[in-house]
């Protein structure tokens, strides 16, 4: 193994407190989602001690996507796509329509919105190096 081999310690560091806003929702998973959890588990945790909003779901999904990304590029030499491209015919051969016909557009549009703000994300990976 060479040195460059190695992790350092003050990545692996970065890295965790970069984590740190996911907290909440780990623990929510350990005690209600995880293999380990069983039903009198279950029925021991307060729900109403974690209460998890929208907004700090999608702040994780955040963290996660950069991290993701900066471990792909950091171990594997690529980059992590967060959101894959679609093709022009992605919304036209649905089996069941999710919109009412016409609102193709406010689909589109809002997946648009989407793949621009994931993309943005991408610049974040430079303050984890």
């Amino acid at each position: 193994m060479r040195p460059t081999d190695i992790i350092s310690n003050n990545i692996l560091d970065k890295l965790e407190s970069y984590l740190q806003p996911s907290g909440k929702i780990k623990t929510y998973v350990d005690k209600c989602v995880a293999h380990a959890a069983t039903p009198e588990s279950r029925d021991l945790f307060d729900f109403e001690v974690i209460k998890i909003s929208f907004a700090e779901l999608w702040e994780v999904h955040r963290i996660l996507s950069v991290l993701i990304d900066f471990l792909a590029r950091f171990i594997l030499g690529s980059s992590y796509m967060i959101l894959p491209l679609e093709t022009p015919l992605f919304y036209q051969y649905w089996d069941e329509p999710i919109f009412p016909a016409g609102n193709e557009l406010r689909l589109t549009t809002k997946f648009s919105d989407y793949r621009k703000e994931t993309e943005s994300w991408t610049k974040e990976i430079d303050l984890l190096a």
